[in-house]
């Protein structure tokens, strides 16, 4: 059967708008509405389940999307008017979903937040029509981050306060020009801002976490100045060379006045490590240079 005698009557059943980002509005009042029943009836099952959807309805942002003309016509208008693409609208629409659950007193609400928050750096206005993710920005990064951390302080939590203290430090560190810029690595910068909150969680908190962290931030230091002693990379522009001889006594500095002000052997000890493979590799370095100046060192040594 031919329609205006020009193409079959099922031609065009396919070229439609719908996607199921349709679907997100109504699945977020959906549930709004399980949060409210869970909340009256005191029913974790049903909080779990309304915890739970806005997972789902990104899920149903991000699939059944169509090369057809007419159906990106609509997305590119869709996302032109409102300024982001469904996925992007579907996570702030969760992220503030959590909030309201969070106000609520609702479990697990606050780490549902944290998630959504922690996606929505790395999600940007047009990742699902560019079909790639953002380079990480550190604001939601650093939202997420004080959440955890005002949380921890409040509950006396070391496990949200490393979160936090982490979060805060990775978006310092994105907020530093890139390489491009002339400025240090954000690798770098991480790492030393990530190590800040290992030995600083591990000093404020004194449960099983704080004692595991002043374990490991000392090694953490370890493993840096034997990187810098023995490592072969390319120094990062802009740092003169003295710093990286001078890097492994200076922590070595620091970390004894750690052990001391908590009174914790293990930190001194691998202070006491670090200066000591520094003096064996400036004893060398200090040989080696001589050799070229002095002929026949190695046999009067």
């Amino acid at each position: 059967m031919l329609v205006d005698g020009t193409c079959p009557a099922g031609a065009d059943r396919d070229r439609l708008i719908f996607g199921p980002y349709f679907l997100v509005p109504f699945g977020l009042a959906v549930a709004v509405l399980l949060l409210e029943i869970g909340l009256v009836s005191c029913r974790r099952g049903v909080l779990r389940a309304a915890l739970a959807a806005p997972a789902v309805l990104v899920v149903l942002a991000l699939v059944g999307h169509r090369p057809d003309p007419i159906y990106r016509g609509f997305l590119d208008a869709f996302s032109g008017r409102l300024g982001v693409d469904p996925l992007s609208l579907a996570l702030l629409a969760s992220a503030g979903f959590y909030g309201y659950a969070a106000l609520r007193r609702v479990p697990l609400a606050t780490e549902a937040l944290t998630a959504a928050l922690a996606a929505l750096a790395f999600v940007g206005p047009d990742t699902l029509r560019l079909g790639e993710l953002v380079r990480p920005q550190p604001v939601p990064i650093l939202v997420a981050a004080v959440l955890q951390l005002g949380l921890g302080l409040r509950g006396r939590s070391s496990g949200r306060c490393l979160i936090g203290a982490g979060g805060l430090m990775a978006a310092a560190a994105l907020g530093f020009p890139g390489e491009d810029g002339g400025s240090l690595p954000h690798g770098l910068i991480a790492f030393h801002l990530a190590l800040i909150a290992v030995l600083v969680v591990g000093a404020v908190f004194n449960d099983p976490l704080g004692r595991v962290l002043r374990v490991v931030g000392p090694v953490l230091v370890l493993v840096a100045c034997s990187v810098a002693l023995f490592g072969r990379f390319d120094l990062p522009e802009g740092l003169p060379p003295w710093v990286i001889g001078a890097y492994p006594p200076v922590m070595a500095v620091l970390l004894t006045g750690y052990g001391l002000l908590l009174g914790h052997w293990p930190a001194r000890a691998i202070a006491a490590l670090v200066l000591a493979c520094w003096v064996a590799a400036v004893g060398w370095w200090g040989y080696w240079s001589l050799r070229q100046i002095v002929a026949g060192l190695d046999h009067i040594a």
